[in-house]
Order: structure tokens, then sequence, then C-alpha cells
């Protein structure tokens, strides 16, 4: 065999363990490769560094009552809860929650840090007059982050109103009340309660509820009916009254009362206690001189329920 083929068959060896190497190699990255578009797996020990915070604000009505307000006057008072959450997967660090009424900012609350899936509930109050309403925004906010809640307060004065809420109608210490009873008492000495009663029965037209609201009953508070100057006798009791409380008489010594007669009608006057003559009725429809027998007569057949003021609410 010459040296030339000698040369050849090693050469020829060195090549096919070469290309068997190669094949190997080949064979092995295939394997590794993901199948139909599947993804390689992470390596576990790199961590997840994908987070975000996701904010969501809800609430309701806890509590509503009436109560008297400023310029004597009645106002829904309203506790309204809100609950803000966070249902994202990493903590949220100063959370602003701002609260408006109208449109017109209210306050403002900072969560200084919302863990994920968690939750902070707080209360909000507001105070809405009478015959009033308004619409609270509460809103919460992350960075460029805002979710929001409304809610509308519908502040509707109950004018049949419960029992308990009769006491806000006498109202003696109201601004245009007071003005009205320094007119009437300008220049009167004695027998206050004469002229006051007197004033009512001249100046406010009797009115049915049905003529001028279209319902059977619609209490008035004695503003509207000094802006109105017509009423129903229900109107004209809590005007006296009020106007008597404000002339000085203890809340002991006058009330509206309501009475009913067997035909089931129901009427309202005053009751008051006259210094060495005890108490007496008072129906405001007539003038003050038109006193024990006119009043006797107007009153009879009427048994009453229930009295009132500012102060007390007797149910009889």
């Amino acid at each position: 065999m010459g040296k030339l083929t000698v040369i050849g068959i090693i050469w020829l060896l060195l090549f096919a363990a070469t290309l068997i190497v190669i094949d190997e190699q080949l064979s092995a990255n295939k394997a590794l490769q993901p199948s139909n578009g599947a993804q390689k797996p992470q390596d576990p020990e790199v961590p997840d560094t994908s987070g975000f915070v996701a904010l969501h604000i809800d609430g309701c009505l806890i509590d509503d009552f009436w109560e008297r307000g400023g310029n004597d006057l009645p106002v829904l008072n309203v506790a309204l809860n809100y609950t803000v959450s966070n249902t994202g997967n990493i903590s949220a660090n100063i959370v602003i929650v701002e609260i408006s009424v109208d449109s017109v900012y209210h306050s403002t609350e900072t969560i200084n840090q919302l863990m994920p899936n968690s939750e902070i509930v707080a209360t909000a109050f507001f105070s809405v007059d009478y015959d009033q309403t308004r619409i609270v925004k509460i809103e919460a906010s992350y960075k460029n982050l805002t979710n929001s809640w409304n809610y509308t307060i519908d502040a509707k004065l109950p004018r049949h109103p419960y029992w308990s809420m009769s006491k806000l109608f006498i109202t003696p210490n109201e601004q245009n009340l007071q003005s009205t009873y320094e007119e009437i008492m300008s220049g009167v000495v004695f027998v206050h309660w004469i002229t006051i009663r007197d004033w009512v029965g001249r100046s406010i037209e009797y009115t049915k509820d049905e003529d001028v609201y279209g319902v059977d009953e619609y209490w008035q508070l004695a503003r509207e009916t000094l802006e109105s100057r017509r009423g129903d006798c229900e109107d004209l009791a809590i005007l006296l009254c009020s106007l008597l409380r404000a002339d000085g008489w203890n809340a002991q010594d006058v009330y509206v009362v309501i009475g009913q007669n067997k035909a089931g009608d129901y009427h309202a006057w005053v009751k008051i206690k006259i210094p060495l003559v005890g108490w007496y009725n008072i129906d405001p429809q007539l003038e003050g001189w038109y006193t024990l027998f006119g009043d006797f007569v107007s009153l009879h057949g009427y048994e009453a329920i229930c009295n009132f003021n500012d102060q007390f609410f007797i149910e009889l």
C-alpha cells in the first residue's frame, strides 16, 4: 500500500468522525427547541417583575335623620360609608380620596398604603337644607389611575310629617319670623297673645292644601306661610305657635294641638296657658276677641290626639 493511500484513508476517517460529532450536536439542539410554537419555560430563578394596582371604590347610605339646622330650619344629615379597594398585585402608596358636592370641593383623605387585595372603609358626613338635592362624588386616585362613586342626596322634607318630626315645623328663631314678630309688636304694650292672634287671623288667607298643592295634606313651615300669606288650619297654628314662642312664651305653656272628630276630620289649633286664667284653646282662623264662646264653638266635637312645639311632642 502506498504512502498516499494511507494518508487518504486517515483523512477519510477524520472526516467521518467530524460528521458524527456535528450530527449529534444538531440532534441535541433540536431536542431543546419548543414544538408547535410553545414558549420556552422561564428560568424559575428569574422573578416575575410585572405588577399592577387596580383601584375600585363603592359606597352606601348608612344613616340619615332630620334635625334643626341653621336659621332654625330643617336639615337632613346623611352618613355615607365608602370602601376603597386594591385588587392588584402590588401596593398602592399614597392614594388620594377627594370628595365633592355638586362639583364643589368638600374634603380630601389620604391613604398612605393600600396593600394588594385589601380595602379601607371610611365614613363621610353631609348636611343638606330641606327641599334641596345634592350629588356627592367620591373619587380615589393613584398616579394615573382613578375610580369614583356618586350618590344623590334628596332632602325632600316630609309634608305629612311623622309625629316625631312635627317639632321641626315650629321655628321661633327663624330670621323672617323674627322680623315679622318685631313688626307685629311695634308699639304694643299689653296682651301680646291677643295681638299676635289677631294679626295671624287677619293676615293669612285660609286656603285648602288641595287648591294649592293638589294633595290632601301639605304642612308648611312658618316662613313659607309668611311668604305666601296663605295656608290651612295646621299652617296657621304652626305660625301662631312659632310667633308666641318668639314672644317668650315657655315651651311648656304653648302648643299646637292636632284634633280629630267622630267623622274622622282633622283640625289644628293652639293651646296656651294664660296667667290667672289657665289653659285656653285658640283657633288661629278667628280674631283674638272672638274669645270664650267663639273658640268653644269652633272647636266643639274635636278631641286632641297630640300636642307639639319646637321642644316637645306629646301623643295623647
